[in-house]
């Protein structure tokens, strides 16, 4: 298992040796190319867009088990590493392993999945009692790192047009008093 964690690790680290190092390594079923993580040497799983900011897009589709303990390594090495991370659909240009800066229909693709991901937890919670609170929650998440997502790339949309969500207490106190 250390095997496979050693390329993300180089992966996050490259930056802070000026990238004298090798920009492609491989070991074990992952690797990297530049800013790109890759399960299995073609999935791309994450891509950091700034070092020294420390923001990251990380790739929420998933293609095999295996492959997703893979992304699950990235998360928690960026999420160790306090990397700003963006769950999207798709971290490379297009359906390119490497492919360059996003283009404006990446990022609408992006967007399209975030707003999917909203309804997905606002449906949710509409057909839950005990998990009610904990969906409100997570749409409100998404919604904050979408409005996030806009503003770092400058994107020029309107955020989705969703009344504040409650907070957790007051959806409790709503459940106990019925």
């Amino acid at each position: 298992m250390k095997r496979d964690r050693d390329p993300i690790r180089r992966w996050i680290e490259q930056e802070k040796h000026g990238r004298t190092q090798r920009r492609e390594f491989r070991n074990g079923n992952i690797g990297y190319h530049d800013d790109v993580v890759t399960s299995y040497n073609w999935w791309p799983m994450a891509r950091i867009i700034d070092h020294k900011k420390k923001v990251a897009l990380y790739r929420m589709e998933r293609y095999s088990v295996s492959t997703a303990r893979h992304q699950s390594f990235v998360g928690t090495a960026l999420l160790t590493e306090g990397f700003k991370t963006f769950h999207v659909a798709r971290v490379t240009s297009g359906n390119s392993e490497y492919g360059g800066d996003l283009r404006i229909s990446d990022h609408m693709a992006n967007l399209e999945d975030y707003e999917r991901r909203i309804g997905r937890r606002l449906e949710s919670a509409d057909r839950s009692r005990k998990y009610k609170p904990l969906e409100m929650a997570m749409a409100q998440a998404i919604i904050t790192e979408m409005g996030d997502y806009i503003e770092y790339f400058g994107l020029d949309r309107e955020e989705p047009d969703v009344k504040p969500l409650p907070s957790y207490h007051e959806l409790r106190r709503d459940s106990l008093m019925r």
